[in-house]
């Protein structure tokens, strides 16, 4: 028996598994305080 989706899951892992670098990017999905902004700016120049 399989779980629906399970055939889809497990293909997505193998192409996970042929990439040199996976970046998970979670940049931003919260809202930066007033200082995390200062300081990211700073960090970029």
């Amino acid at each position: 028996m399989t779980v629906p989706g399970e055939s889809t899951y497990k293909k997505v892992i193998a192409l996970y598994k042929k990439v040199s670098l996976l970046i998970i990017d979670e940049w931003l999905l919260v809202s930066l305080t007033a200082s995390e902004s200062r300081d990211s700016y700073k960090n970029q120049y």
